[in-house]
């Protein structure tokens, strides 16, 4: 007959489900499960119709740790009061083994006649996208740690380097203090600039940390723009030589001698 037709249609359409379907009455007797249903939970239909899906399948407790009591069943209390149950961190026990398996569940009450006739609890196994938040989880941790982990280095890097860099420009202070030759005083200005400017990137090291964080301002100060340019390059003049080169700049005159901006981070640049 027609009815008898539909029903085989609707049963071939819920068995070619992925997610898997449970049917409920009232009283929280299994009356349907379609194939995918059967095979997540680790069971025949024809095992449990009739019996109580809380009881075979739900895994429920307490905030002491007991298995909630059927009555008190966070599923059923919804679809008795005619709402719809919605969770993504439930576990259903699979009855061929007796382990867990997360799921993703809706659960609503369906009508016929006007009442209540039970429950539709749609499903599905969400164990492998655990495993992935899981994963990502102990990856970002890791991450962190890394993270701090090369930040303590740095820190206590340049601290270690800061302090006989200081040393050194303290010396070399002292020593342009002296009576020297044009030459002496030329070649130790340099020396004195490059290792101010060396401090600086050591400072400069620990803003990575800060980069990192979104921390990182340029500073906005007035600066000698023609003398940084030209002690930068200087900076290289002695490896230039050693390698049978020689380096120079050569500025425009339309450079202004002194600018607004950030020094240190412009020295970097070139």
């Amino acid at each position: 007959d027609l009815i008898g037709q539909e029903r085989k249609k609707l049963r071939a359409i819920t068995d070619r489900m992925a997610e898997g379907l449970v049917v409920q009455d009232t009283q929280g007797r299994i009356t349907y499960l379609n194939r995918a249903a059967e095979q997540m939970l680790g069971v025949k239909t024809r095992m449990v119709v009739g019996k109580l899906a809380h009881h075979l399948f739900h895994v429920h407790y307490d905030a002491a740790g007991q298995p909630v009591p059927f009555n008190q069943c966070p599923v059923r209390l919804k679809t008795e009061a005619g709402e719809i149950y919605k969770s993504e961190d439930e576990y259903f026990r699979r009855l061929s083994d007796r382990s867990l398996i997360p799921v993703q569940i809706t659960s609503a009450p369906f009508v016929m006649d006007a009442e209540v006739a039970g429950s539709i609890t749609i499903f599905r196994d969400i164990t492998d996208r655990k495993h992935y938040e899981e994963n990502l989880k102990r990856a970002r941790v890791d991450a962190e740690a890394s993270a701090q982990a090369k930040a303590d280095f740095l820190a206590n890097m340049s601290h270690e380097i800061r302090t006989p860099m200081n040393g050194v420009i303290g010396m070399l202070d002292l020593a342009l203090e002296t009576p020297l030759s044009p030459e002496q005083r030329d070649f130790l200005q340099v020396a004195h600039s490059s290792s101010q400017t060396l401090l600086s990137l050591l400072n400069g090291i620990l803003d990575l940390a800060k980069l990192e964080a979104g921390q990182v301002e340029p500073e906005q100060i007035v600066f000698p723009l023609c003398n940084m340019l030209e002690d930068t390059v200087k900076l290289f003049a002695t490896q230039a030589q050693g390698k049978g080169l020689e380096i120079a700049i050569k500025l425009d005159d339309q450079v202004p001698v002194n600018a607004v901006g950030d020094p240190t981070r412009l020295r970097q640049i070139v």
